[in-house]
C-alpha cells in the first residue's frame, strides 16, 4: 500500500498544502465575486430604469 491515498496524482498534488490550494483558487474566487458585483450593479440600474418608463394601457392602473 502506498503511503499516500492519492494514487495516480503527481507528487506536487499529493503534498499540496491548504495555503497553496487557496492561492490557486483565489483568482477564480475573485472573478466570481466581480461578476456577481457587476450583475448586481447592472440589475439595479435596469430596475431603476424600469421605474422611469411610463406604464401604458391597463398596467398603469395596477400601480
Amino acid at each position: 500500500m502506498p503511503p499516500s491515498t492519492r494514487v495516480g496524482y503527481p507528487e506536487y498534488l499529493r503534498e499540496a498544502k491548504t495555503g497553496e490550494v487557496a492561492a490557486l483558487a483565489l483568482p477564480g474566487f475573485a472573478g466570481l465575486l466581480a461578476l456577481t458585483a457587476l450583475g448586481g450593479i447592472f440589475g439595479y440600474r435596469q430596475a431603476k430604469a424600469g421605474h422611469v418608463v411610463r406604464a401604458a394601457g391597463t398596467s398603469r392602473f395596477l400601480q
